[in-house]
Formats: C-alpha cells, sequence, structure tokens
C-alpha cells in the first residue's frame, strides 16, 4: 500500500478524498420512488448524434425535458431528428460552437493562462453554465448534467434528484471506466492507492440557490463547481455511473490536464489538512508559499509514479506498451514543471483570486429564477439564435 506523498512542510497529496463526501442514506421516498425526474437533463455534447441515442431514451423513459448543448461533431439538425424519432421525446437542441455569455467576462479564461494550461481548449465548462443560466431563466429547479459519453439509467437520475432535496449538488462516481486524470490512471497501472471522486459527468444541481456557482474553464472545473459542497460535507454520491472506455494516456491530454490537476487536489488536500470550513477559507490559505511546497510534491509525486512503472518492465503480468504509453505521458506531466513555461506557485495564486473575481461577478450577474416564461425567450435572453425544440 502506498502512502501519500508528503514535503519537508508536511505538505501532502491524497490518493483519496472519500472523507469529504456528505453521509447521505436514501431517504424511504427514495427507495420507493422509481420515477421522479428533473426539470431537465442537459447534456454537453461534441460526439455525433449516434452516440447521444441512449441519454435520448433515458430522458424520454422519463419524460423528463433534454437540453443538448452541441459542438464539434454534435449537430444540431442531426440530434433534434433523432430526438424526433424517439417516442416520448421532449427538449431542444441548441448549438453553442464558440458562445460567449453576453455582458459577462471570465478572467480564468484569460491567454495569460494558456501558456500554463498546456494550450488547452475545451469548451465543457461553458456548456454547462450555459445549462445553469438556462435554468434560472426559466425557473428550473432541478438539473442533472450528463455527459455525452456516460451510460445511466432512470432509477440514478432519480435518486439524484431525491438527493437535490437536502443538498445543493449530488453527483455519481464513474468506476468503469475510472474517471480520473492521467496521473492518477498512472498511479493505479502502478498499482498504489486511488479513489476515484464525484465528478461533473453525472451531476445534480439545486439551481434556485443564491450562491451557485461556475464552472471555471480548466481541467476539474467540476472540483471548483462543487469545492464548498466537499468543503463542509455537503456532497453526497448516491450511486455510481458508467464511462465509456477512453485512451487514458494521451500525451496531449497529460500536458492539458496538470495545472488544473495540480490545483484541484491541491485544494482538495487543503481542505483536509487545514481544518478550514468552508472553501473560501482553503482557497485563502493556498498562498504562493502553498503552492511553492505542493509543486514540489506533485513533481516528486509524478517521479515516483515513473519510477515504479519503469521497474513492472517486462514482467508478463503487464502489457509493455501500456507502460511505455503512461511513462511517456507522465513526461508531458512532468515537463509542465520544467523550462520557461513551467508552472509558478504565483500563477497558481493569481488563477484563484482571478476564479474569486469571477464567481463574483457570476453572482452578481446570476438572473432571477424564471425570468422568462418560454425557451424562446431566455435562448433569445442568452442570445443564442441556432437551436431546434422538440415537442
Amino acid at each position: 500500500m502506498s502512502t501519500p506523498m508528503l514535503s519537508r512542510t508536511g505538505v501532502r497529496q491524497l490518493p483519496s478524498h472519500a472523507r469529504l463526501y456528505a453521509d447521505a442514506p436514501a431517504t424511504r421516498a427514495e427507495r420507493m420512488s422509481r420515477g421522479s425526474a428533473p426539470a431537465a437533463i442537459v447534456v454537453p455534447a461534441s460526439r455525433p448524434a449516434s452516440s447521444l441515442a441512449h441519454l435520448i431514451d433515458v430522458a424520454a423513459q422519463m419524460g423528463a425535458f433534454l437540453v443538448v448543448l452541441c459542438s464539434k461533431q454534435a449537430n444540431v439538425d442531426q440530434v433534434s431528428q433523432r430526438m424526433h424519432e424517439t417516442l416520448g421525446s421532449r427538449g431542444v437542441a441548441i448549438r453553442v460552437d464558440e458562445y460567449e455569455f453576453p455582458g459577462l467576462t471570465f478572467t480564468t479564461s484569460g491567454p495569460e493562462f494558456s501558456s500554463v494550461n498546456g494550450g488547452r481548449r475545451s469548451d465543457l465548462s461553458m456548456k454547462r453554465n450555459v445549462g445553469l443560466w438556462l435554468a434560472r431563466l426559466l425557473g428550473w429547479e432541478k438539473i442533472v448534467f450528463v455527459d455525452d459519453d456516460m451510460t445511466i439509467l432512470p432509477s440514478d437520475i432519480s435518486r439524484i434528484v431525491h438527493q437535490l432535496d437536502r443538498f445543493p449538488i449530488a453527483g455519481m462516481r464513474s468506476l468503469a471506466y475510472p474517471d480520473n486524470s492521467v496521473v492518477c490512471h498512472a498511479r493505479r497501472l502502478a498499482r498504489m492507492d486511488q479513489d476515484v471522486f464525484v465528478s461533473g459527468a453525472v451531476l445534480g444541481v439545486n439551481c434556485a440557490r443564491r450562491d451557485l456557482a461556475f464552472f471555471p474553464d480548466i481541467y476539474n472545473e467540476d472540483w471548483f463547481f462543487f469545492g464548498e459542497a466537499a468543503a463542509t460535507r455537503g456532497l453526497p454520491r448516491p450511486g455510481v455511473a458508467k464511462q465509456e472506455v477512453y485512451d487514458p494516456f494521451d500525451t496531449a491530454r497529460a500536458g492539458h490536464e496538470e495545472f488544473g490537476d495540480l490545483l484541484a487536489e491541491g485544494l482538495y488536500s487543503l481542505i483536509e489538512q487545514s481544518g478550514a470550513d468552508s472553501f473560501e477559507q482553503v482557497v485563502e490559505l493556498a498562498s504562493s508559499t502553498y503552492w511553492t511546497d505542493f509543486i514540489d510534491v506533485r513533481h516528486n509525486a509524478i517521479l515516483d509514479v515513473r519510477g515504479r512503472l519503469g521497474h513492472l518492465l517486462d514482467r508478463l503480468d503487464y502489457d509493455d506498451r501500456t507502460i511505455h504509453a503512461a511513462t511517456v505521458a507522465l513526461d508531458s506531466s512532468r515537463t509542465r514543471y520544467d523550462g520557461p513555461a513551467a508552472i509558478a506557485p504565483g500563477q497558481c495564486a493569481e488563477f484563484l483570486e482571478r476564479w474569486r473575481k469571477d464567481t463574483n461577478d457570476w453572482r452578481n450577474a446570476l438572473p432571477e429564477p424564471m425570468r422568462y416564461r418560454s425557451l424562446a425567450g431566455a435562448l433569445d435572453g442568452l442570445q443564442i439564435t441556432v437551436w431546434r425544440p422538440v415537442r
């Protein structure tokens, strides 16, 4: 069994954050109910319409309104056609390529963080934020986000919906296929302790709250979104979902993930080590000095995993090609701490300061619930022009 990597100051990275979950046993109503539907199921989609067949069926079975936020390979017309062909389906397909919120700029998405994020480009955070904003405009209280590579049962969604009666956020873990970063997958391959935390891949949100957070444009954006719930032990995990298998050791992915993984792991480890009772306090404690220590911990942890993988080469119970792929991917993560473009402690602290400003701006701009009584009015308010309703 591996132990957490420690620094000289006692700062460490933890292999599991299971102690941050809320104790939320199923209620009698939850056990008895089989069909409680959210106001909407929101799918951030980038895959072809054919990949959405399962989630379209699930929403139709539940009688839930389905919002598909389309970009890349997800074509609005093809998605809406697939929904039209499904008995009982109702919802909307919305094109959000290169979308920006009118009158709202996120400083955490600024060009100064492009290099530190390894040139990462993703619209997942934007899509989830559009889902939150749309829910507010239309007065939807409970929504469930489901990524387009997830398999989930209607009963699982109902369990999340019931948890939203008591908690602002409720999510599920993906254990098969494990929803982890490149570094965490490499730890698992090296037979080191490595847990899987709740993610935004299947996430229920009570959107009626005034302190609704947003998803910043960074890897592990979901950990920032439910950071307060984790810090106050208010994040339940009512079940598990299944994720489509993917290549966990993509070199480019490793470089794109590292900054977000560093920040998320550093903050969540600090939650447990500091005894702070709010995420705001944790962020305040995460000074440049802290990040100096945690960067050292993270860098050494990557080197440790790489060394352990090297000892597994030529063993009959391991595939050398997988070991090699993991090693190359880890090198991509490790290089984020070398050279002129290396992640610096000051950049970590600066990102968090920008995140606090963005959170404040987001909440100040957040509309009151049910500003519009029609979907067309809400989408017009968002300045979205391409959408296809399905009734």
